[in-house]
């Protein structure tokens, strides 16, 4: 059967959202606080990533050289996952770039490469609420209105990535005399890179999850004796 293994994991936000900042270095962005990766969460029913009611996700079991997909636009042995980023600074946007994974395997006697992916989306700035109720921009921004009114982007955005791609599930396949015994389980650390409309580099908070890896899906044969009822 062939399809693609998409993941996910819901990260808690212990911090309140911070309305109003003014930083936008890489530096100064300690834990997430003015762009934060909430975490993966699940595709909707037509297997697209939207932040609309979102469900975040605890983890993914794949086969170890799963090579089926089953959209047009993924890649044979690719685990992706719907990646949710929140901008928490109200005067800006932020245009995302990569997304950056760190692979651990316990046991392991080579761990598997880091590498990152393409994260092409516009996050819009926060936003407040006025005393009637309605939503409007709390840091006087400079923005026009198509990205700080309520038909501009949300400061809540969910994009398609590739959290596991080809090329580290081949190195996996290769590598196998140098990991432990199937299953294992492996940690991926990732974290979100991007740029705000004042021309900042932000870096995310990481996030970490699991992705269990399992032995092949193995069909036995049969003898190709037909039964005549």
């Amino acid at each position: 059967m062939r399809r693609m293994i998409r993941i996910g994991v819901g990260v808690l936000v212990g911090a309140s959202v911070v309305f109003g900042l003014g930083c936008g270095t890489a530096t100064n962005n300690d834990q997430g606080v003015s762009v934060t990766l909430l975490g993966y969460f699940s595709p909707d029913s037509d297997g697209l990533c939207t932040a609309t009611d979102p469900k975040p996700l605890s983890g993914a079991i794949s086969p170890i050289s799963d090579s089926a997909v089953t959209e047009p636009t993924a890649r044979a042995g690719e685990v992706s996952g719907c990646a949710g980023v929140l901008n928490n600074l109200s005067g800006q946007f932020i245009r995302t770039q990569r997304i950056y994974m760190d692979y651990f395997i316990p046991g392991a006697s080579v761990q598997p490469p880091s590498t990152s992916f393409p994260m092409g989306a516009v996050v819009g700035p926060a936003t407040g609420t006025t005393t009637t109720g309605s939503t409007s921009n709390s840091g006087g921004s400079s923005l026009p209105p198509s990205f700080t009114g309520d038909n501009g982007p949300g400061n809540f955005v969910v994009a398609d990535v590739a959290v596991v791609p080809v090329e580290v599930m081949a190195w996996i396949n290769l590598n196998r005399n140098s990991l432990p015994e199937l299953p294992f389980t492996m940690t991926v650390t990732s974290h979100v890179r991007g740029v705000t409309s004042a021309g900042d580099v932000v870096e995310t908070n990481d996030v970490d999850f699991a992705v269990t890896l399992t032995p092949d899906n193995i069909i036995a044969p049969t003898d190709g004796t037909t039964v005549v009822p």
